[in-house]
């Protein structure tokens, strides 16, 4: 993830909002994401059940309003 010109920081949320998906590392934790700046995020999908599962990250700008990334992952038969 690459901040390139939200002023100040931006905030990333841990939570997905599934438990199919989960964050196992996150380096935009420390302080936020300021301007020009990169980190990284690993989400592993874990499905347990056949379809289409459906989970988001929050993006938590110091200013401005939030943004949503959705991720979406199918476990066919």
């Amino acid at each position: 993830m690459t901040n390139f010109g939200v002023p100040g920081s931006v905030t990333v949320a841990t939570e997905t909002g599934a438990t199919t998906f989960t964050v196992i590392d996150n380096s935009c934790t420390a302080g936020g994401l300021i301007e020009g700046t990169s980190c990284d995020i690993t989400v592993r999908y874990a499905p347990v059940q056949q379809g289409t599962q459906t989970a988001y990250l929050k993006l938590i700008p110091s200013v401005g309003p939030e943004q949503i990334i959705v991720m979406t992952g199918t476990l066919v038969p």
